[in-house]
């Protein structure tokens, strides 16, 4: 289509001088160009009226310079002519037409915009118009090498004699030399078919390449460290998006391979356009629902959140690939994902498809698996790239599974999305019918349980309660002040609570979802400034892994739920999500508990092993675990799923250690050692029987005492006279409440104390502060409530295993300084053995095998056993008890290190033991009402540790049964060891028949007393502080020696000492750090 006519304006100014903007066209200068004289059709200026002619150019007449040309800048068009004429027309020249000696004969350049965006025309003597390219880009090139300003004037002159001349008028005296000067040249040009002199071609070719890369600067990232060039738009919001010519007035930088022009940004922030509207209507979204503040990034996190494309990879061929922008991704999306769905344009509903002028519908394109991927994808996945900190906005998740966690927080303070969050979600969304769980074929069968069977059970909120005035302040931005905070996921179990609420403290391994800790910062320091991007993937793995504990957490599983726009997601998945899952598997965050590998895990046939857990630098070597307590096959199934090669030596015909259950009464489960979890909050046991669908019994907090200070021989009845009545509550509450005031004054006493002051026992500091108690307050105590103190001093030797005598004033809480474990207490029906039969299950176990000696050299470790085989590998993990550390029965060449041996004298070796009796009826039923435990307040203080609590053992179903359990602890433990398993029984029937005067008490069906004492595997029950002792023993004998032997045990955990929870933590503690240890 021919250009119309434009009317001449000429001024009778001489030219004006040239200028940087006379060589630049506009789209290729970011600021505007000067005003330049209007050109107004139909208008013409009297000083120009006589111009208003027609200009015809012939080859046997004349040439113009361009330099004419350019100065001009105007557009001379000729009036009709008759018909029959002949047209010059120069989009199709002969070898007779004029050539423009500015441009090649092979590319005639004969139409442009100059850098006002005017068009030139030229017309010819027929009535069409010919446009002349007054400033092309090609133009500019032969302007910049002659550089004739200087002439400028003397060619406007020729210029206008030339057009007198066309008008009849006198031609100027110099235009007749001017025009045989511009003939021979035209004649050489012809005659030479363009010739150009070597030497010429290559002054061209380097100034041409000169001039491409000026060109390139102009139009390339000015972000500091990215620098990029051949600049496209990758959101493609409008009409004047630029990408199809790549030039824009100004760039703004999203990443090292995603940027958006100009025109886009106008989109958004400019009143008159449509998509202001929807960006402020986002911006009032987010604000309400964030921490957002002045300085807050309004419209670069809009286009991130709404406008950039979302990237997923194909599960066939790997390759990512970019869908349009007004697809939504999801973790469908995500798991099914293939090549040929393409960009999802096809999925978009019909009805909201725009005008057909509309460029933001994206058309459907589809994906092959042969296509490589995008050049951009192999920059955004490229290690060496420093991509996140050349990141101008932060990708926040949507839709994250931690949200329901998170309700107490600002959404953009963890790392999430403030507009597209749920905050309330169904554990049906998360849970399968795949699971890894481990289960052993006769687990259910000897529990005679429902396979159905789900989770624990909890009568009531197991939250804790708050101090006001211990709590702890929140960076990540608080979002409710003095409101309570909700886990919104309906359905899941209340005892697992990962996440701090603001606020918060105190509860055992809970994380703060807004800070890093410490040791996450010491293993990525580069997330250490800004932690946003850290703190959302790891509280979506942490929260993916609580929403479902009973399948192996994955990366692909992980970027499954990862929803974010920009290549940055392509980043995240590659490099980031892996990094930090193998992070929390190492430490036991996530992946832990009574599960085995997946298949997909299991083995890698190309590397001829299994794969594991953890990458192969973290499992590349052979580990010897010694016991197969609760800490061994802790730290042995963990090992195994890592990928270490793991060999577990046990001197015992079974496992468990001083974990053993009794079934021998009546199918009922009693546990000759442990069979209670302390805080069933966060516990990793309670964790264990919820992967195993095992329920727990909770225990009531009421424990009804009985005075038995009448007493009388088993089978007689006490006299009518004599009342059984449980002790008053107000009188057991009086003396508690004074028996932990004690135990607060020695606490006191000790924070007043100097380093250097010297320990005394803890049995001497209550016995002292009882005393200055009655001193100062001139109060006195009845026989019964001193009778009722000294219960609670049997009960807390119980607690600390020794007599108080031998217990550290100092020290014998020093675990206190810790968060614990809060919540119910839980009684386990079907005892510990029956997770520990889980873990163990497939491991490869040598049973009847005590070791004698351990070796150690800078290679390798050698274990013997007292039969002579011997194991050699390249880490030993020890998890023997205390007691048979101290004794000697295990030697360590070379010998272990003098401040390990000290450590082990300075703690003690507590011991407690059982007795299990089976009655043939419940006759205790009626009196204690339902209660789980009940209490004996004895006569006298030498007999205040045996069988002062009685406990009321369910069957596994959590039925009631006909067998009672009690405990010996503290003197009469020792006491204990000289009296046959009679004597014991007849003792405890005697205190039964003290708390039940009113009824004969039967004879028991069946008994068992427990020996641990006398046990050489054992030789104790748990550990406790000595007088004279500190906490620092407990690390100082989880210390590992020369990376080759490490310990573990609940006598090497100074946060959770004297428990299994404890033990068992310390196994994933060490599996963590041999793990590090073989990744050097």
């Amino acid at each position: 289509m021919e250009p119309s006519p434009v009317s001449v304006r000429v001024s009778g100014r001489k030219a004006k001088r040239k200028v940087f903007n006379d060589y630049v066209s506009t789209d290729t200068w970011t600021n505007k160009p000067k005003k330049r004289q209007s050109m107004e059709n139909g208008e013409t200026s009297a000083k120009s009226a006589k111009l208003d002619g027609s200009v015809a150019l012939q080859k046997e007449d004349i040439s113009i310079e361009p330099e004419a040309v350019a100065t001009s800048a105007v557009s001379v068009t000729a009036p009709s002519t008759t018909e029959g004429s002949a047209e010059y027309d120069v989009n199709n020249p002969t070898p007779t037409q004029v050539s423009n000696t500015l441009h090649s004969s092979e590319e005639p350049q004969n139409s442009s915009n100059d850098c006002h965006g005017n068009t030139s025309t030229v017309a010819g003597n027929g009535s069409g118009t010919t446009p002349i390219n007054a400033m092309s880009e090609e133009a500019e090139k032969p302007i910049k090498k002659i550089g004739r300003l200087k002439n400028t004037r003397k060619v406007s002159r020729n210029t206008r004699n030339v057009v007198s001349s066309i008008n009849g008028d006198k031609p100027h005296r110099g235009f007749l030399s001017g025009k045989r000067r511009i003939g021979k040249q035209l004649k050489r040009n012809n005659n030479s078919e363009q010739k150009v002199p070597v030497h010429s071609q290559r002054q061209i070719m380097e100034q041409s390449a000169e001039e491409t890369e000026a060109m390139a600067k102009k139009h390339s990232c000015k972000k500091s460290g990215c620098g990029k060039v051949g600049l496209t738009c990758c959101i493609k919001a409008t009409n004047q998006c630029m990408e199809a010519s790549g030039k824009s007035s100004r760039w703004y930088h999203m990443s090292l391979e995603e940027h958006y022009c100009n025109g886009c940004f106008e989109q958004f922030y400019r009143i008159k356009n449509s998509g202001c509207d929807d960006f402020h209507e986002w911006k009032r979204a987010w604000m309400q629902n964030s921490k957002a503040d002045g300085s807050f990034k309004n419209l670069t996190t809009y286009i991130s959140e709404k406008q950039l494309p979302y990237w997923v990879q194909c599960i066939s061929c790997s390759h990512w690939r970019s869908l349009t922008n007004e697809v939504e991704l999801t973790p469908e999306i995500v798991k099914t994902y293939t090549c040929i769905m393409g960009n999802l344009a096809n999925t978009l509903d019909d009805e909201s498809e725009q005008d057909v002028n509309d460029n933001k519908r994206a058309p459907h394109i589809k994906y092959s698996c042969s296509e490589p991927n995008d050049p951009s994808v192999i920059a955004a996945v490229d290690p060496t790239v420093p991509w996140m900190s050349l990141l101008n906005y932060s990708p926040f998740l949507k839709n994250s599974p931690a949200a329901p966690f998170l309700t107490g927080y600002y959404p953009d303070g963890v790392g999430m999305s403030a507009v597209d969050t749920a905050n309330s979600r169904q554990l049906t969304e998360f849970n399968s019918d795949e699971n890894d769980i481990l289960l052993p074929p006769t687990l259910y069968d000897r529990i005679k349980i429902d396979r159905s069977a789900t989770g624990l059970h909890s009568s009531r909120d197991t939250s804790p309660q708050d101090n006001p005035s211990s709590m702890m302040m929140s960076p990540g931005g608080r979002k409710h002040v003095g409101k309570e905070t909700k886990i919104c996921v309906e359905g899941l179990n209340p005892y697992f609570q990962p996440f701090y609420k603001p606020h918060e403290r105190g509860k055992a391994l809970c994380m703060r979802p807004d800070v890093m800790e410490l040791d996450e910062a010491d293993e990525f320091p580069e997330f250490y400034k800004d932690q946003t991007v850290y703190l959302a993937i790891r509280n979506l793995i942490i929260a993916l892994w609580t929403l479902n504990p009973r399948r192996i957490i994955t990366p692909a599983y992980c970027c499954q739920h990862l929803i974010t726009r920009s290549l940055t997601r392509a980043r995240l998945c590659a490099l980031v999500v892996p990094r930090i899952l193998d992070f929390t598997v190492r430490k036991g965050l996530v992946n832990s508990g009574v599960l085995g590998l997946p298949p997909e895990l299991s083995n890698d046939p190309a590397a001829g092993r299994k794969r594991g857990t953890l990458p192969h630098a973290y499992s590349n070597q052979k580990v010897i675990v010694i016991g197969a307590g609760p800490a061994g096959l802790a730290a042995a199934r963990q090992l195994h799923n890592f990928g270490c090669d793991v060999i577990c030596v046990e001197a015992r015909d079974r496992i468990g250690g001083r974990v053993h259950d009794d079934w021998s009464l009546d199918g009922v489960c009693v546990g000759r050692g442990a069979q209670i979890i302390n805080g069933c909050v966060n516990n990793p046991l309670a964790m264990v029987s919820h992967q195993l669908g095992l329920g727990m019994h909770v225990l009531q907090a009421r424990c009804d005492l009985y005075d038995g200070a009448n007493e009388r021989p088993v089978g007689r009845r006490r006299s009518k006279n004599v009342s059984s009545a449980a002790i008053s509550a107000e009188c057991d509450k009086r003396m508690e409440f004074h028996f932990n005031a004690l135990l607060d004054i020695i606490v006191e006493w000790r924070q007043a104390q100097d380093e250097d002051a010297c320990d005394c026992s803890l049995g001497e500091k209550i016995a002292e502060a009882h005393k200055e108690w009655i001193a100062q307050s001139g109060l006195a105590f009845s026989k019964l409530e001193e009778r009722i103190l000294n219960f609670h001093v049997g009960n807390l030797e119980f607690a600390c295993g020794a007599n108080l005598d031998k217990v550290s004033a100092f020290h014998w809480d020093q675990n206190e300084i810790f968060a614990q474990f809060s919540g119910d207490h839980a009684f386990v029906p079907y005892g510990f053995g029956t997770q520990l039969e889980s873990l163990a299950y497939g491991l490869d176990i040598k049973y009847n095998m005590p070791v004698a000696e351990i070796r150690h050299a800078e290679s390798e470790v050698e274990v013997t056993t007292t039969n002579g085989e011997s194991f050699k590998a390249d880490r030993v993990l020890v998890t023997v008890p205390l007691a048979v550390l101290r004794s000697g029965s295990i030697q360590f060449k070379p010998a272990l290190p003098e401040g390990k041996t000290k450590a082990m004298q300075r703690l003690g070796c507590g011991c407690i033991e059982k007795i299990a009796l089976q009655f043939p009826n419940r006759f205790w039923d009626e009196k204690i009402a339902g209660a789980n435990y009940f209490g004996y307040v004895p006569s006298g203080s030498n007999l205040k540790g045996f069988c002062t609590v009685f406990y009321d053992i369910p069957y596994p179903q959590c039925e009631k049964s006909n067998v009672l359990m009690s405990v010996i602890s503290g003197d009469a433990a020792e006491q204990a060891r000289s009296m046959s398993d009679e004597k014991i029984v007849e003792v405890a029937l005697s205190i039964l028949a003290n708390v039940f005067p009113e009824q004969e008490i039967p004879k028991p069906v069946s008994h068992f007393v427990t020996r641990w004492k006398d046990d050489p595997y054992a030789q104790m029950a748990y550990s406790y502080v000595c007088t004279g002792g500190s906490g620092d023993d407990y690390d100082e004998l989880a210390k590992e020696i020369d990376n080759r032997v490490f310990f573990a045990g609940e006598g090497t955990n100074r946060h959770f000492p004297q428990t299994v929870t404890g033990a068992y933590l310390s196994g994933l503690r060490e599996a963590a750090k041999i793990a590090a240890a073989n990744a050097g």
